[in-house]
């Protein structure tokens, strides 16, 4: 969720006013209660936009809490993913797969890996593809296809790119706090009373 598809934008003016001078612009109090009064409600306005803003700063940060889940998911390597009896036979036909990348010659490791897909073996399937990176001829065009190949069936191209939709997710959910923050600060007076107080700072 972002600020301008919340609903939030123009939910609150930049700060609100009151009753604290004439129609023609004098001040009805005395400088001291003027600011008093300024004060109070700029509290005020700031609770109010508080109260307005809430549900959807909470939405936000559950959304964000989602998403990281969702990430952390699909960050896992192919072979987290195996259940235990899977783990279990892939720590058997580990030592087995990566004798094949390291002796096969890469036309016969592409065949091999051509017969795992055939068989839809998962459990090989995702070994020849951790390890078939490792083969120096894995550039030639039989293992590349090979290679590829696996990559389709387990997924991984998919997975890298609903890993960006959720970074572009988490980008947008980040940002409405983020914005919330700026126009409260702007609501509240924050803002105005930095700028005053780096003036006389520096004597602007």
């Amino acid at each position: 969720m972002c600020w301008e598809g919340s609903g939030l934008a123009g939910v609150f003016p930049q700060k609100m006013s009151g009753p604290l001078v004439r129609r023609d612009g004098t001040a009805i109090y005395s400088p001291q209660e003027h600011a008093e009064r300024e004060a109070a409600i700029l509290v005020r306005a700031g609770e109010q936009f508080d109260a307005a803003t809430a549900r959807y700063v909470q939405q936000s940060e559950r959304e964000v809490a989602d998403l990281n889940k969702s990430m952390a998911l699909l960050d896992r390597e192919p072979l987290d993913t195996l259940s235990a009896d899977d783990q279990a036979r892939a720590a058997a036909r580990r030592e087995f797969v990566r004798e094949d990348v390291e002796r096969l010659p890469a036309t016969a490791l592409a065949d091999r890996i051509n017969a795992t897909l055939a068989a839809d073996d998962t459990v090989l399937m995702v070994l020849y593809e951790r390890y078939g990176q490792d083969h120096a001829s894995r550039s030639q065009a039989p293992l590349r296809a090979a290679l590829d190949a696996l990559r389709a069936a387990l997924k991984m191209d998919v997975r890298h790119e609903e890993t960006r939709a959720i970074e572009a997710k988490l980008r947008a959910a980040k940002s409405l706090p983020a914005a919330v923050s700026a126009v409260r600060r702007g609501v509240d007076g924050s803002n105005e009373r930095l700028v005053a107080g780096l003036r006389r700072q520096f004597s602007v």
